[in-house]
């Protein structure tokens, strides 16, 4: 909770009461919340961050009058009376991290609407109010943000210590709408809002196949046990066979774009769909790691207002009437007791991102980009998801966003930024995709020289290879660096490389893995791209060892 203060003179730091406020605001109205809701885990009730009162600045993190935190997951909506043009906020908040606004119209599509950064402000420890409003004294030029119509405000936290804290926060703004709001909204998609009127879908039917203990019917009864019920509970459907599969009959088609499912904690789950009922294509993996219950039957949602929301679990709209429910790895005892399925009958509209926020660039929660890599894997998915913004290029800020740990963005960052812009072009993103087609006979269409359709996956044997290698990387670097070919081509080939730009290629494909290796959504980012079972090869133990044990410098990538 503290830090270090450089080059930053201290604020003289005055309370100020809710009339100074409101006068403070000029045109723009004190805004009275009606509620607020937290999910996850936390301290002390959330009503705290609405009650008007805030301790004296650099009171403690942990303070009884503050709501405070350590796990970045948790979540507060706050709710409105009607839809309001939100136009400035003050804040109190533990002095060294970063808060996360955000705001809605229907309480389930949220958009960026600043983020609080922990090197504002002047508090060496502690409390700290910060304010957008310029007859504030803690007013911070810095938070100046567009107003937004909203609802519903969501605060969040990321970065720092993981020692989180608020006490309030106070919005202004001006009615525009009654407490009549807007239909439904569902996020999903490539980096995309996909907006649509949603409904729950009623199953018409379930079959599994298989063995399995308990009637497949629990899967669509619209019935959840507790969290944490053991997973052999009677109103699971429970089995230990990866074969075994359960099938989604919907009665007709639908474009499905939302779901709830409850599963057991520590395994993961494969959700695909269909038309046909024949062939079948990967919608959303339920991953093991996800969600905190730490035994039993766990809620996971897509839906933004559903207190068991993942933001990770966003899914790209599909049309389907069928759907399947598999499981794999774990501990091999899978349990699932609901499969709920939101959509609509219509196709959904894709809408641009909305714009970047003043703060730096919001990516969803989890620090990790919604990701779903198109149809035939190319890493341009990738680019664009990483581009939070849509302004076809990546700044330091959105790549940072896809490391959990920063000190790697400062090393890695320069490779792809080839022209020294302080951005990442599309063009140099893709030169390394680019390079390795061309380096095996492939043109920019994606064929091979006899036009048959080639795959962008790594090869997991290559990768492997290429792994093995790392204690040469440098080495290779600085014989391509000095032209010599001949010496640089022999090692190249020893290593079972056709020439050293696929060689480089697939160094640097394991390098970005490893790197990301913990974020929890980094596998289901990268899969579509390079291949499952590469990714899997990239991210084991031992492998990842040797990456770490021949970390190539700045200069040597």
């Amino acid at each position: 909770m503290c830090r270090r203060v450089l080059g930053v003179l201290g604020l003289l730091l005055v309370a100020a009461g809710p009339a100074a406020e409101n006068a403070m605001a000029g045109e723009s109205a004190l805004i009275v919340p009606q509620s607020i809701k937290g999910t996850g885990e936390y301290s002390n009730s959330p009503s705290l961050i609405i009650d008007g009162q805030r301790p004296a600045e650099e009171t403690a993190w942990n303070d009884d009058a503050c709501v405070y935190w350590e796990k970045p997951q948790a979540r507060f909506v706050i709710t409105l009376d009607g839809v309001y043009q939100i136009t400035g906020l003050a804040i109190q908040a533990d002095n060294n991290d970063d808060y996360v606004l955000e705001t809605s119209t229907d309480g389930k599509s949220f958009s960026p609407l600043l983020v609080v950064l922990g090197d504002w402000g002047g508090v060496f420890s502690g409390m700290q109010s910060l304010s957008t409003l310029p007859g504030d004294p803690h007013f911070v030029p810095e938070m100046a943000f567009k107003s937004a119509s909203a609802k519903y405000v969501r605060l969040s936290a990321r970065n720092g210590d993981e020692a989180y804290s608020v006490s309030e926060l106070t919005l202004y703004g001006n009615k525009v709408l009654s407490d009549s709001v807007s239909p439904p909204v569902v996020t999903g998609g490539d980096a995309t809002t996909a907006q649509v009127q949603t409904v729950l879908l009623k199953a018409k039917s379930v079959k599994g196949a298989g063995e399995f203990s308990h009637a497949a019917k629990l899967l669509i009864d619209q019935k959840m046990p507790k969290q944490e019920t053991e997973y052999d509970n009677k109103s699971c459907v429970y089995w230990s066979d990866p074969e075994t599969a359960f099938i989604i009959d919907l009665g007709e088609a639908f474009w499905i774009s939302g779901l709830t499912i409850q599963v057991d904690n520590n395994d993961d789950y494969v959700i695909q769909v269909s038309l046909d009922g024949k062939v079948f294509k990967p919608l959303l993996t339920v991953r093991g790691e996800w969600g905190e219950v730490v035994d039993g039957m766990e809620t996971l949602s897509t839906l933004a207002k559903d207190p068991q929301y993942l933001p990770q679990m966003a899914v790209k709209p599909a049309q389907a009437r069928y759907v399947k429910l598999i499981a794999k790895g774990g501990d091999e005892a899978y349990s699932a007791s609901e499969l709920l399925l939101y959509g609509s009958k219509t196709a959904p509209v894709v809408m641009a991102s909305p714009s970047q926020p003043a703060g730096g660039a919001v990516p969803p929660p989890e620090n990790v980009p919604a990701v779903t890599a198109g149809a035939d894997g190319d890493l341009e998915s990738v680019f664009n998801a990483i581009d939070t913004n849509k302004d076809g290029r990546v700044s330091k800020e959105e790549y940072a966003a896809i490391w959990k740990d920063k000190v790697d963005v400062d090393k890695n960052f320069a490779f792809f930024d080839k022209d020294a812009s302080g951005f990442i072009e599309k063009a140099e993103f893709l030169s390394l995709r680019d390079g390795l087609k061309e380096g095996a006979g492939q043109d920019q269409s994606g064929q091979n020289a006899e036009g048959e359709e080639q795959s962008s996956h790594l090869d997991p044997i290559l990768v492997q290879k290429a792994i093995d290698a790392l204690p040469k990387w440098a080495q290779i670097n600085e014989l391509a660096e000095a032209g010599k070919y001949a010496e640089l081509d022999a090692i190249v080939k020893s290593l079972g490389f056709e020439n050293w730009l696929v060689l480089n290629f697939y160094f640097n494909m394991v390098w970005t893995v490893s790197q990301a290796a913990e974020n929890p959504g980094i596998k289901d980012m990268f899969t579509p791209t390079l291949g499952q079972e590469a990714v899997e090869v990239i991210l084991r133990p031992e492998n990842l060892a040797k990456i770490k044990a021949n970390a190539p410098t700045s200069s040597s990538r």
